[in-house]
């Protein structure tokens, strides 16, 4: 799920909380308002905003080869209704590599 104001390139995004039911029969009654609100370190929030030309870091081994590692920075160019494009910042220099697309998972 996601909104998009092209006015502020403000890009909202939410996490899909379910709980297999088969695997935590104990948990049948956790319902996705109860889940929103949990957080855990190292976890991103329920609600995500994204801006335009904030940097942000990469949680987990997207492409070896395109740079989008986890912990590497990057730069949000545009926010589409399934995919962001980002460009990865070099540590060393802080020049702007080339344009990657996140996809929405």
């Amino acid at each position: 799920m996601r909104n998009f104001s092209s006015t502020t390139d403000l890009g909202i995004f939410f996490s899909a909380d379910t709980i297999d039911k088969t695997d935590h029969p104990d948990h049948a009654r956790a319902v996705p308002e109860y889940l929103a609100q949990l957080t855990h370190p190292g976890i991103p929030p329920h609600e995500l905003h994204l801006k335009r030309g904030c940097i942000c870091s990469v949680m987990h081994n997207m492409s070896v080869r395109n740079g989008l590692v986890k912990n590497v920075r990057v730069i949000i160019q545009e926010i589409h209704h399934h995919f962001v494009e980002v460009r990865v910042i070099d540590n060393l220099t802080n020049k702007l590599g080339p344009i990657n697309c996140i996809p929405q998972i």
